[in-house]
């Protein structure tokens, strides 16, 4: 049920940053600002931004977890039953690594990776991250479909 609750959380931060970024799109273009430049960097850093980015890779990873967790439940339903609450931590944990390690490689490879030139709107349409980083956002979110791939 935690495994559960962790895939809920990862949805309603996804859903407030899709607000969130519909309420900044509505705010820019009310004040005519749409057509402003800005940095790429300047763009990741907004809440907005990077929360959506980061909030779609976890949902795709909690995906995984809920996907293992009921694998396990049915393949290995007595062992099953014995596991505490610390298996549901453990898996949790582990996604919060992996939340975290993503959230560093989305600020760090638009950071690193994109130059500083003030050649993206206001509204933060375009490329926002560099290559390899939207390779890891596409693969990250195509795995879990492999683990079904037999």
């Amino acid at each position: 049920m935690l495994i559960i609750a962790g895939l809920a959380g990862a949805d309603f931060l996804y859903g407030r940053g899709s607000f969130l970024i519909s309420t900044y799109l509505i705010v820019i273009v009310a004040l005519s600002q749409q057509n402003e430049l800005m940095t790429a960097w300047d763009c990741a850093l907004l809440p907005s931004i990077f929360l959506n980015y980061l909030t779609a890779l976890m949902i795709s990873v909690m995906n995984v977890l809920v996907s293992i967790d009921r694998y396990l439940a049915v393949v290995r339903s007595l062992q099953y039953r014995h596991l505490d609450i610390q298996y549901a931590y453990r898996m949790l944990g582990g996604a919060a690594i992996f939340a975290l390690l993503s959230f560093f490689f989305l600020l760090s490879s638009n950071y690193f990776g994109l130059e500083r030139v003030h050649n993206v709107s206001r509204l933060c349409v375009g490329r926002l991250f560099p290559r390899f980083y939207m390779i890891y956002r596409v693969f990250s979110k195509i795995s879990p479909g492999l683990i079904y791939e037999k």
